[in-house]
């Protein structure tokens, strides 16, 4: 009896043995989880940051551009005479459709008075002393200064930000103020489909300023960020340019990820959730995976569980960092951004007609990028070479389908940014159809006649049958682009024979005068 005894003792003290080893490992997976669960949150909120980040850059590096194409106008002005202002408005008006997300830009005086700007001609004397970015140039604040500011616009009424700089007379006193706008709404677009989660906030800061003026653009929510919130992501900035934490945001928790400008240090993008609900679906798989392996102690079936999970767990960090690199290196300026998200959208997207108009509008979009990349090294910011753009495209829509676009250009062709655009999109799409039909090659044939641009696209495929109209067949892309002809003063046509088919784009190198 006595080893019955002994032997139920064992089994017993074994049972309970086993249920603390399985109980701490149950723990220590769950804790993991949770630690990788957050990690992975940091990560993709810090990737999404540099987003942000990436793309006010883009938009200060066009305000600074204006201003330095503005400025040696402006030193030699004495912001009295009209004639030589009305010049000086007149470039400045020239120089602001080369950035869409630039909307104003005026001069105050030494004592921050409206002298010039881009709305009215003579500008309205607005009293612009008591704006925040002209108390920080009075104060001694290094150029540049970019700064939010809670007070609407005096002429527009739209909330906006600052990048401005100072003109100074030789001996260093102030002599005026040139700034340039952008107005918030731009990027609250932006935010809205990056920061896509429940709950989320987005927001592009600048740090030492006071707290009412440090917001320059964020995704509008109910609850703005509270000064504890700003202050906790100064602190953990101060250890990193980039990464994630937990931050204390008044009475809430939140995951937040960070990402600090290489160019203006003091700029620096945050996107976070709340705590609660990063956490809410590993709370929920956590509660069932625990009741799950409780109820195995006794057997194998808690350990398999154990194993399952852990190995999901790893999955699901593997595809998570998969798609943190993914976005990663999708960044590169603010259209592509959005070329960037319809893509990712495109891949998770199940019905055929969704994922086909989204990897289109891809296209479209990287094609109008190619223009403002064009446009970053162009010495003028209001031309760009057509030619080069469209062989860009063409080596990049045959590199991306491995398959052989030609292009055979006419020397340097200027033509308005807007314009290009869209001759990009026309050759995007007409290209793309050919490459459908081709047996071996496309050629892409770029002419100017007059004051039209004639392009012909070749394939040497099948041809198509008599009496097909290729614009009545459904698809979107040669549709789109028959109307951009029309709107560039043109047309598009074809021919087709058994050796292939040649499409003829002809459009209006400069807009006509209306």
């Amino acid at each position: 009896m006595s080893g019955v005894r002994r032997s139920l003792w064992f089994w017993r003290a074994g049972a309970v043995l086993f249920a603390l080893f399985a109980i701490a490992l149950i723990a220590t997976v769950i804790l993991r989880d949770r630690a990788a669960t957050l990690r992975a949150a940091e990560e993709r909120m810090a990737s999404m940051a540099r987003l942000l980040v990436s793309h006010a850059e883009a938009v200060l590096e066009d305000a600074s551009k204006v201003l330095v194409a503005i400025e040696p106008l402006l030193l030699q002005w004495d912001f009295e005479d009209p004639m030589q202002g009305r010049e000086i408005r007149d470039r400045l008006r020239q120089l602001l459709p080369g950035s869409p997300q630039i909307v104003a830009a005026w001069v105050l005086d030494g004592k921050g008075i409206n002298k010039l700007d881009t709305w009215t001609f003579p500008a309205k004397p607005i009293d612009a002393s008591r704006r925040p970015y002209f108390r920080a140039h009075m104060e001694g604040a290094s150029d540049p200064v970019i700064i939010g500011d809670a007070t609407p616009g005096s002429v527009t009424g739209e909330e906006r930000f600052t990048f401005s700089r100072t003109l100074r007379d030789p001996d260093g006193t102030l002599r005026g103020v040139m700034v340039v706008a952008t107005y918030t709404g731009y990027f609250e677009k932006l935010y809205t489909e990056v920061a896509n989660w429940d709950r989320a906030r987005a927001g592009i800061y600048v740090e030492g300023v006071p707290y009412e003026f440090s917001s320059l653009a964020r995704l509008r929510t109910v609850v703005r960020a509270s000064p504890d919130y700003i202050f906790g992501i100064s602190e953990v900035r101060k250890k990193s340019m980039h990464g994630g934490a937990i931050v204390n945001d008044g009475r809430d928790v939140r995951v937040a990820g960070w990402r600090t400008s290489e160019k203006y240090p003091a700029l620096y993008a945050v996107i976070s959730q709340p705590l609660n609900v990063t956490l809410g679906d590993w709370l929920r798989q956590s509660l069932l995976f625990g009741g799950a392996s409780l109820t195995a102690l006794a057997g194998l079936l808690g350990l398999a569980v154990i194993g399952a999970h852990r190995a999901a767990a790893r999955e699901a960090e593997r595809v998570r960092e998969m798609l943190a690199r993914e976005v990663h290196h999708r960044v590169k300026n603010s259209l592509q951004i959005v070329a960037g998200l319809l893509s990712m959208r495109a891949k998770s997207a199940t019905a055929s007609e969704a994922k086909t108009a989204l990897v289109d509008g891809a296209r479209q979009v990287e094609a109008i990028a190619n223009v403002h990349e064009l446009m970053q090294v162009s010495v003028q910011l209001d031309r760009i070479d057509l030619n080069a753009l469209l062989e860009g495209l063409c080596a990049s829509l045959g590199k991306s389908a491995d398959k052989m676009v030609s292009f055979s250009g006419c020397g340097q062709l200027m033509m308005d940014p807007s314009r290009a655009s869209s001759v990009a999109i026309v050759v995007n799409e007409v290209v793309t159809n050919a490459m459908k039909h081709m047996r071996e090659t496309v050629t892409l044939t770029c002419e100017h006649e007059g004051v039209d641009i004639l392009l012909t696209v070749r394939d040497d495929g099948p041809g198509m049958p008599p009496d097909f109209d290729p614009l009545k067949t459904g698809r979107f892309g040669l549709a789109t682009a028959n109307r951009l002809c029309r709107f560039l003063e043109g047309g598009l046509s074809w021919e087709t024979s058994p050796s292939g088919t040649i499409f003829l784009a002809r459009v209006r190198q400069e807009a006509s005068a209306t």
